[in-house]
């Protein structure tokens, strides 16, 4: 097995694969105005290829994989490659970001094929503000489906709240008041200025020192570990209670340095940085009937061009031409 180092030094174990653009959602700040396209099935990876890939990057040290979209669980065939990845020989750990619209009546099965831990996305609690913010309301639902993950406490299970000024900042103690009755960890991310959010002004990030700065006036915050599996979250238990908080400050308070991951787009492009749009097509070396040998050799070039940092702050512009729904988060 080969280490993958980039030239600063950073250990790569983790991919990150967006296997949809599709969504049953339209989030302001992921999705375009009017859903997206839809793409042909051609023009994305079949699950045989991104099992392919696996299959070529793990011997190089990738021992995660991450599933994420648009949303993941609207991929036919979803299941099969969560089986499939679990096969790889190295992958110990498969993950999957989802809204969870559709997640309560596929747990069982994603379960038997092994899936490891799941983060559920949800911005709000509120439904009427998850319909404005969504174009539907699923509150409930995913609340309750939440629930019967973390009671039954087979999967971890943490709840991604992307935090925006002016349109959910007054939930923050209620997010806190559900990790505090619950065995998950919420976890407040500042919002990312990618393509087509039309929620991003400048003006409407939310930083994690002001997120933590309220959540410290009601509840006490116990010292906890940075992120589980080496996620970039900053982490506190809740003296007193059942779950944990933690914060991810991409703008505020970037990372950078201790990234360890790649990500595939659901077309079969890699790229080495969420904010940069230096990508490498591997579909087309996939369609060529290429050795793993040449994906190897992609997969190197892409981890010689990683950047030590990406430069966003507070008031950037988007930095890349991806939305977010087509780059995977």
């Amino acid at each position: 097995m080969h280490k993958a180092v980039d030239r600063w030094r950073r250990q790569i174990s983790y991919l990150r694969i967006s296997v949809t653009k599709r969504c049953n959602l339209k989030c302001a700040y992921c999705m375009p105005g009017d859903g997206g396209p839809i793409y042909p099935k051609g023009d994305i990876l079949s699950i045989r290829q991104i099992l392919r890939l696996a299959e070529a990057f793990a011997p190089m040290g990738i021992r995660k994989v991450r599933l994420t979209g648009g949303e993941p669980l609207m991929r036919k065939g979803i299941v099969a490659l969560v089986d499939g990845l679990r096969a790889v020989g190295g992958i110990e750990e498969v993950a999957m970001t989802t809204n969870g619209v559709l997640l309560g009546r596929m747990m069982p099965a994603l379960q038997a094929a092994g899936l490891s831990r799941v983060n559920v996305s949800l911005d709000t609690l509120r439904p009427e503000r998850m319909r404005a913010l969504a174009g539907h309301d699923f509150t409930e639902p995913v609340l309750n489906t939440i629930r019967a993950i973390a009671e039954k406490g087979e999967w971890p299970v943490k709840v991604n709240v992307v935090a925006i000024r002016g349109i959910n900042d007054d939930e923050i103690l209620d997010f806190a008041r559900l990790a505090a009755e619950l065995p998950v960890e919420v976890r407040f991310i500042e919002m990312m200025p990618t393509a087509h959010n039309r929620l991003w002004n400048g003006k409407t990030c939310l930083p994690s020192a002001e997120i933590e700065r309220t959540i410290r006036e009601r509840y006490e915050l116990l010292p906890g570990p940075r992120g589980l599996s080496g996620g970039p979250a900053v982490v506190y238990g809740i003296a007193g209670g059942a779950g944990r908080v933690g914060f991810v400050s991409p703008l505020t308070k970037h990372f950078c340095g201790e990234c360890n991951r790649m990500r595939l787009t659901a077309e079969g492009k890699l790229r080495a940085c969420l904010f940069s749009d230096g990508e490498i097509d591997l579909k087309a070396g996939l369609d060529a009937g290429h050795e793993d040998d040449w994906f190897r050799q992609k997969f190197a070039e892409a981890l010689g061009a990683k950047p030590e940092r990406h430069a966003l702050t507070p008031r950037s512009s988007a930095p890349c031409s991806r939305p977010m729904a087509a780059i995977g988060g």
